[in-house]
């Protein structure tokens, strides 16, 4: 996903949260500030691990194709050892 859609929908979550914390719990706005900010820096150091295990996943999907069928040949050969043993 891009990196503006991802901080797009952070934002979003963070005043959501932030709404929230107002209407249910009655809190003051100067109340809840130091909780968005930190919201807001936990967002800022996530982003790089999250956007790493994106990539990360979208690498395996794309290699998947080719290590099935060497896994495939890989447990036929196998399979050809154990009956000539």
């Amino acid at each position: 996903m891009p990196k503006p859609i991802v901080e797009t929908f952070a934002v979003i979550g963070i005043l959501l949260i932030a709404l929230v914390m107002h209407i249910q719990g009655g809190r003051p706005i100067a109340d809840i500030i130091p909780i968005i900010a930190l919201f807001g820096a936990a967002i800022v150091k996530l982003m790089p691990a999250l956007f790493l295990i994106t990539q990360q996943s979208t690498e395996v999907r794309y290699n998947i194709a080719s290590v099935n069928p060497v896994h495939d040949d890989l447990m036929a050969l196998q399979s050809a050892q154990k009956k000539v043993s």
